[in-house]
Parts: C-alpha cells; structure tokens; sequence
C-alpha cells in the first residue's frame, strides 16, 4: 500500500477511548466493572460479562450516531 493510500484511509478513521475498569476475584472472575469515557465520566456499570458487552455495545452505538451526526451538520 503507498504511503498516500495509507494516509487517506488513516484520515477516514475517528480515534476515541473507552476506559474498561474491572474488579476481579482472586481467580479472574469478573466482580463488577464500569466503562469511563474520555472525559473520565463514568458511563455504564456492570456485574457480569453479559452486562459488559451490552454496555460496550451500546457505547459504540452511540459513538456511530454521534459521528453521524457530525457528518450531518458538515454537510450542512
């Protein structure tokens, strides 16, 4: 791939982080956990893995609506 295809498609991307604090027992077992936003504002808490993959999942839902929405308003 040339440096300037790899540019674009690195241009195209949006970087966000997604905190993922977790209390484990002594055998690894998930105690409880809560996803942080980038602004270190606690967004979901969770107490099984069930919970914590419909709380990333709906953190990346909203992520899409709110690039969404930013493309929106861009074009308008």
């Amino acid at each position: 791939m040339s440096n300037s295809a790899n540019e674009n498609s690195l241009k195209q991307r949006h970087y966000c982080f997604l905190v993922l604090r977790l209390t484990l027992d002594h055998r690894g077992r998930l105690l409880q956990g809560e996803l942080v936003g980038m602004t270190n504002t606690l967004w979901r808490r969770f107490t099984s893995l069930a919970g914590m993959n419909q709380a990333i999942e709906a953190w990346l839902k909203q992520q899409e609506r709110f690039e969404d929405s930013m493309e929106t308003e861009s074009t308008t």
